[in-house]
């Protein structure tokens, strides 16, 4: 699948699109306790180390993905990454 085809970049890309997705998704359920989602979990943890929406495609697992994209934290904070590094100036001072 290309970059520009999937769920994260369409997201990224399309207003109106994110603001459905988000309107979709529900609270998360309540768990008996111990109890945990771990593709959520490592989803998580791997958001707080990416930088880039292209980072999370390399690294996230398409389990971790469709978790990140059904939680509504994980989701704002895979949507708050930026699409691509930020070209970075580099000094050309002799």
């Amino acid at each position: 699948m290309r970059a520009q085809d999937d769920a994260i970049t369409r997201l990224a890309r399309n207003a109106s699109l994110r603001s459905a997705h988000r309107a979709m998704l529900t609270p998360p359920h309540p768990r008996a306790r111990g109890e945990v989602d771990a593709d959520l979990a490592i989803a998580r943890a791997k958001l707080e180390t990416l930088e880039t929406q292209a980072e999370a495609r390399a690294h996230l697992t398409p389990r971790e993905q469709l978790a990140a994209l059904a939680d509504p934290t994980a989701f704002e904070r895979l949507m708050a990454l930026p699409a691509e590094p930020a070209c970075v100036e580099r000094d050309r001072s002799p």
